[in-house]
């Protein structure tokens, strides 16, 4: 994919109808997938415009990569850090960090390059309206929404740039207000170890096995299983400091191929390995996501400073661009993040939270979109040094330009969504 498949009718403020471009690029996006894969994954597009903005960051990227619209507010080297890339309000969510706090915070890093830090808050506030509208929102509490989450992301800016070690602090039970509040409340009295093995594993004799009679499980193809275990034997080894306190155990006990993954994700290898990590408790054990790592969506789009940035982090290798990712943008990261390598590529690797939970969708309003935004803010500041101080150079005094300039682009992008969606379901009808 190349350059050359950005839509040369595209703008971004004014949608318009692009049905031929639209079967071309996601055609040629999902070439690679087995065809039940890709079937699995269109039927996951087709739900709805918001699920389809989910699943075509490649869409998102051909549009905005190439676009001058960052020069209103950034586009400058002192506005690039760490993305998220594929950032929407699915990719925010519960999990415990390395501290065993129970957070709100970004939780996908697959997509993630080093750009300016506009496209993921482009993203975010798109994915707010389409949310919106599928909750039957009117236009208004739809612009309430964006307004929210915009101001949410200004003001935290312009706090961390006065103080940034502000960028460290999480959004918890304690700081968290209104619906995120009640949701991590509910988390914390629900969910753990004991919970989450339940739900995915069945006892073995004195040991634990996944549990493959669930639709989300199934056998891993012959041959694998023994090298992602001398794999995760490697990988193991690169662990420093050790997570847990018996330093160095670490078995094995089985793994397991992940089904039915994040719509942006289908088709891609993923496994769960459920790993003992100390001797002498019934819920020693870790269960490790273990996926594969292409290049992200919008390598072919980014600019060429951007993708240069990003090479000279990762040496292009995409499961260490995800760790870097992950480490920079997160706070007191998931201390069992690492990657290995397998015949078809890196994989990274980390934790299944015990208390991993997403926000339901119809319990999004603008409290929450706000305190999205304000999270969204400190993971960029907290991923480059000095961001805070640089970005407030271009925001301050312009708070009500910035936000105005979201409401135009969340507007218009999400009819340009709807148009293309409605261009994906006439191609898959005929």
């Amino acid at each position: 994919m190349s350059k050359s498949f950005v839509n040369p009718q595209a703008d971004l403020l004014f949608p318009q109808p692009r049905p031929e471009w639209v079967r071309e690029q996601v055609a040629l996006f999902n070439k690679e997938l087995l065809p039940i894969r890709r079937e699995e994954k269109f039927k996951e597009m087709a739900l709805s415009p918001f699920v389809f903005l989910r699943g075509t960051a490649h869409l998102f990227w051909a549009d905005f990569g190439g676009a001058h619209l960052a020069k209103a507010f950034g586009g400058k080297n002192g506005t690039r850090t760490w993305l998220c890339g594929d950032m929407h309000c699915g990719n925010f969510g519960a999990f415990t960090d390395a501290k065993g706090r129970l957070v709100y915070d970004v939780t996908d890093f697959d997509e993630s390059v080093i750009a300016d830090y506009q496209f993921d808050l482009w993203r975010l506030v798109v994915s707010l309206n389409l949310l919106a509208r599928e909750n039957r929102m009117k236009p208004h509490h739809r612009r309430v929404l964006v307004k929210a989450c915009a101001k949410g992301y200004f003001r935290e800016v312009g706090r961390l740039a006065k103080d940034p070690k502000g960028a460290r602090e999480a959004l918890d039970r304690k700081s968290a207000h209104g619906a995120l509040k009640h949701f991590l409340e509910h988390v914390q009295s629900k969910q753990g170890r004991a919970r989450m093995l339940e739900r995915w594993c069945v006892e073995a004799g004195d040991d634990f096995a996944f549990n493959r009679g669930k639709t989300d499980l199934d056998t891993v193809a012959p041959g694998m299983e023994p090298a992602l275990r001398e794999a995760l034997g490697d990988y193991a080894e690169q662990l420093k400091p050790w997570p847990v306190k018996q330093i160095g155990f670490f078995e094995v006990k089985d793994i397991a191929l992940r089904l039915h993954q994040g719509v942006g994700s289908y088709g891609f290898n993923r496994y769960y390995a459920l790993v003992e990590v100390e001797s002498g408790g019934k819920w020693n054990y870790r269960i490790l996501d273990v996926k594969f790592q292409p290049k992200p969506s919008p390598w072919p789009y980014l600019p060429k400073r951007a993708k240069q940035k990003t090479k000279e982090a990762c040496g292009g290798n995409h499961a260490l661009r995800v760790v870097l990712a992950y480490q920079a943008l997160g706070r007191d990261a998931d201390p069992w993040l690492g990657w290995l390598k397998l015949k078809e590529g890196e994989y990274c690797v980390r934790e299944r939270s015990p208390y991993k939970a997403a926000l339901p969708y119809r319990k999004v309003d603008a409290g929450v979109a706000s305190q999205m935004g304000g999270a969204l803010a400190r993971a960029h500041c907290r991923a480059r040094e000095h961001f805070a101080r640089k970005a407030w150079k271009r925001l301050k005094g312009r708070e009500r330009k910035f936000v105005s300039m979201l409401q135009v682009i969340a507007h218009a992008y999400a009819d340009q969504v709807t148009m293309d969606y409605r261009s994906f379901l006439e191609w898959r009808k005929n």
